[in-house]
Protein backbone atom coordinates (compact mmCIF):
# COMPACT_ATOMS: atom_id res chain seq x y z
CA UNK A 1 0.00 0.00 0.00
CA UNK A 2 1.14 3.53 -0.69
CA UNK A 3 -0.60 6.71 0.41
CA UNK A 4 0.21 10.30 -0.51
CA UNK A 5 -0.76 13.16 1.80
CA UNK A 6 -1.87 10.80 4.54
CA UNK A 7 -2.80 12.32 7.94
CA UNK A 8 -0.32 12.22 10.83
CA UNK A 9 2.01 10.54 11.58
CA UNK A 10 2.87 10.89 7.87
CA UNK A 11 3.51 14.56 7.00
CA UNK A 12 1.62 16.11 4.06
CA UNK A 13 2.83 15.19 0.55
CA UNK A 14 4.90 12.27 1.78
CA UNK A 15 4.20 8.92 0.16
CA UNK A 16 4.14 6.10 2.71
CA UNK A 17 5.16 2.73 1.25
CA UNK A 18 4.55 -0.45 3.23
CA UNK A 19 7.33 -3.01 3.20
CA UNK A 20 6.32 -6.65 3.47
CA UNK A 21 8.51 -9.32 5.13
CA UNK A 22 9.74 -10.48 1.72
CA UNK A 23 11.02 -6.97 0.89
CA UNK A 24 13.04 -6.86 4.11
CA UNK A 25 14.35 -10.43 3.68
CA UNK A 26 15.25 -9.86 0.02
CA UNK A 27 17.02 -6.57 0.78
CA UNK A 28 19.04 -8.06 3.65
CA UNK A 29 20.20 -10.99 1.52
CA UNK A 30 21.27 -8.72 -1.33
CA UNK A 31 22.95 -6.30 1.08
CA UNK A 32 25.05 -9.15 2.49
CA UNK A 33 25.90 -10.34 -1.01
CA UNK A 34 26.88 -6.84 -2.11
CA UNK A 35 29.05 -6.33 0.97
CA UNK A 36 30.86 -9.64 0.37
CA UNK A 37 31.44 -8.63 -3.25
CA UNK A 38 32.85 -5.24 -2.24
CA UNK A 39 35.14 -6.80 0.34
CA UNK A 40 36.35 -9.38 -2.19
CA UNK A 41 36.92 -6.67 -4.81
CA UNK A 42 38.81 -4.49 -2.34
CA UNK A 43 36.27 -1.65 -2.28
CA UNK A 44 36.03 0.45 0.86
CA UNK A 45 32.58 1.48 2.08
CA UNK A 46 33.89 4.78 3.39
CA UNK A 47 34.55 5.71 7.00
CA UNK A 48 31.87 8.42 6.97
CA UNK A 49 29.09 5.91 6.26
CA UNK A 50 30.39 3.37 8.74
CA UNK A 51 30.67 6.06 11.40
CA UNK A 52 27.18 7.45 10.87
CA UNK A 53 25.32 4.18 10.50
CA UNK A 54 27.42 1.90 12.67
CA UNK A 55 28.51 -0.87 10.30
CA UNK A 56 29.24 -1.41 6.60
CA UNK A 57 26.09 -3.50 5.97
CA UNK A 58 23.53 -0.92 7.13
CA UNK A 59 24.06 1.75 4.44
CA UNK A 60 23.69 -0.88 1.72
CA UNK A 61 20.47 -2.17 3.29
CA UNK A 62 19.09 1.35 3.71
CA UNK A 63 19.77 2.15 0.05
CA UNK A 64 18.17 -1.06 -1.22
CA UNK A 65 15.00 -0.56 0.82
CA UNK A 66 14.62 2.95 -0.57
CA UNK A 67 15.01 1.58 -4.09
CA UNK A 68 12.50 -1.22 -3.49
CA UNK A 69 9.95 1.26 -2.15
CA UNK A 70 10.30 3.63 -5.11
CA UNK A 71 9.98 0.80 -7.64
CA UNK A 72 6.87 -0.53 -5.86
CA UNK A 73 5.10 2.83 -6.00
CA UNK A 74 6.00 3.51 -9.64
CA UNK A 75 4.73 0.09 -10.75
CA UNK A 76 1.60 0.24 -8.63
CA UNK A 77 0.61 3.69 -9.85
CA UNK A 78 1.35 2.91 -13.49
CA UNK A 79 -0.63 -0.30 -13.20
CA UNK A 80 2.05 -2.58 -14.63
CA UNK A 81 5.65 -3.63 -14.09
CA UNK A 82 8.06 -0.96 -15.35
CA UNK A 83 10.70 -0.31 -12.73
CA UNK A 84 12.98 -2.89 -11.18
CA UNK A 85 15.76 -2.60 -8.62
CA UNK A 86 19.25 -3.11 -9.98
CA UNK A 87 20.64 -5.93 -7.82
CA UNK A 88 23.64 -6.56 -10.08
CA UNK A 89 27.14 -6.57 -8.62
CA UNK A 90 29.32 -4.10 -10.50
CA UNK A 91 32.77 -2.77 -9.76
CA UNK A 92 31.96 0.74 -10.98
CA UNK A 93 28.48 1.32 -9.58
CA UNK A 94 25.20 1.61 -11.45
CA UNK A 95 26.24 4.20 -14.09
CA UNK A 96 23.66 6.71 -12.92
CA UNK A 97 20.42 4.84 -12.32
CA UNK A 98 19.30 2.83 -9.29
CA UNK A 99 16.31 1.39 -11.17
CA UNK A 100 16.01 -0.68 -14.32
CA UNK A 101 13.35 -0.16 -16.98
CA UNK A 102 12.55 3.53 -16.46
CA UNK A 103 12.71 5.88 -19.49
CA UNK A 104 15.22 8.15 -17.74
CA UNK A 105 17.72 7.51 -14.94
CA UNK A 106 16.55 7.66 -11.34
CA UNK A 107 18.82 8.09 -8.34
CA UNK A 108 17.38 7.30 -4.91
CA UNK A 109 18.85 8.87 -1.79
CA UNK A 110 17.69 7.29 1.45
CA UNK A 111 18.21 8.58 4.98
CA UNK A 112 17.53 6.84 8.28
CA UNK A 113 15.88 9.85 9.93
CA UNK A 114 13.70 12.72 8.77
CA UNK A 115 15.91 15.80 8.98
CA UNK A 116 13.73 17.83 6.61
CA UNK A 117 16.37 17.72 3.89
CA UNK A 118 17.90 15.29 1.43
CA UNK A 119 21.61 14.91 0.78
CA UNK A 120 23.49 14.29 -2.45
CA UNK A 121 27.16 13.57 -1.88
CA UNK A 122 29.50 15.55 -4.13
CA UNK A 123 33.03 15.05 -2.82
CA UNK A 124 35.12 13.14 -0.31
CA UNK A 125 37.75 15.57 0.92
CA UNK A 126 39.95 12.86 2.41
CA UNK A 127 40.32 10.80 -0.74
CA UNK A 128 39.81 13.64 -3.23
CA UNK A 129 37.07 11.67 -4.96
CA UNK A 130 34.21 13.59 -6.57
CA UNK A 131 30.70 12.36 -7.42
CA UNK A 132 28.89 13.40 -10.58
CA UNK A 133 25.43 14.87 -10.90
CA UNK A 134 23.90 12.64 -13.56
CA UNK A 135 22.30 14.43 -16.49
CA UNK A 136 18.63 13.86 -17.31
CA UNK A 137 18.24 12.22 -13.92
CA UNK A 138 15.45 12.37 -11.36
CA UNK A 139 16.70 12.39 -7.77
CA UNK A 140 14.18 10.77 -5.42
CA UNK A 141 14.51 11.07 -1.64
CA UNK A 142 13.44 8.43 0.86
CA UNK A 143 13.42 7.84 4.61
CA UNK A 144 13.67 4.43 6.27
CA UNK A 145 14.01 4.39 10.03
CA UNK A 146 15.89 1.28 11.13
CA UNK A 147 13.50 -1.58 11.79
CA UNK A 148 10.48 0.20 10.32
CA UNK A 149 7.97 -1.59 8.09
CA UNK A 150 7.52 1.39 5.78
CA UNK A 151 9.52 3.87 3.73
CA UNK A 152 8.54 7.53 3.39
CA UNK A 153 9.09 9.38 0.11
CA UNK A 154 9.13 13.18 0.55
CA UNK A 155 9.43 13.84 -3.20
CA UNK A 156 11.93 14.31 -6.00
CA UNK A 157 13.94 16.93 -7.89
CA UNK A 158 15.17 17.16 -11.48
CA UNK A 159 18.93 17.26 -11.95
CA UNK A 160 18.88 20.71 -13.64
CA UNK A 161 17.47 22.32 -10.49
CA UNK A 162 20.40 21.10 -8.40
CA UNK A 163 22.60 23.85 -9.88
CA UNK A 164 20.81 26.29 -7.56
CA UNK A 165 22.14 24.54 -4.45
CA UNK A 166 25.70 25.18 -3.22
CA UNK A 167 27.95 22.42 -1.97
CA UNK A 168 28.24 22.52 1.80
CA UNK A 169 30.46 20.66 4.28
CA UNK A 170 28.86 17.73 6.07
CA UNK A 171 27.30 18.86 9.32
CA UNK A 172 28.95 16.08 11.29
CA UNK A 173 32.42 16.83 9.98
CA UNK A 174 33.10 13.57 8.16
CA UNK A 175 35.26 15.13 5.47
CA UNK A 176 32.81 15.27 2.59
CA UNK A 177 30.72 17.83 0.72
CA UNK A 178 26.99 17.57 0.02
CA UNK A 179 24.20 19.27 -1.81
CA UNK A 180 21.39 19.66 0.72
CA UNK A 181 17.85 19.96 -0.63
CA UNK A 182 14.95 20.94 1.69
CA UNK A 183 11.86 18.77 1.44
CA UNK A 184 9.78 21.91 0.85
CA UNK A 185 11.54 22.39 -2.51
CA UNK A 186 10.76 18.92 -3.85
CA UNK A 187 8.13 18.04 -6.43
CA UNK A 188 5.37 15.59 -5.38
CA UNK A 189 6.09 11.96 -6.15
CA UNK A 190 3.03 11.63 -8.38
CA UNK A 191 4.51 14.14 -10.82
CA UNK A 192 7.46 11.75 -11.29
CA UNK A 193 5.04 8.94 -12.07
CA UNK A 194 3.28 11.13 -14.63
CA UNK A 195 6.63 12.03 -16.24
CA UNK A 196 7.42 8.33 -16.60
CA UNK A 197 3.94 7.65 -17.99
CA UNK A 198 4.34 10.41 -20.58
CA UNK A 199 7.76 9.17 -21.72
CA UNK A 200 6.51 5.61 -22.04
CA UNK A 201 3.65 6.83 -24.24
Amino acid sequence: MDVEGMPDPVPPRYVSVDLDPWDLHHARNHARERLRFRNYAGHQQGSWKNGLLGDPLTPILVGLLGEIAVAKVINRRLGHQVAGVDFSLLHNGDSGSDLLGTPFPIQIKTRTKDYGTGLIRRADLQSGRTYAIYEHCAYVFAIWETGASRVLLPGWIHWVKLAAYPETPARQGNGHMNIEVPWANLSPFQSLVESIRARLG
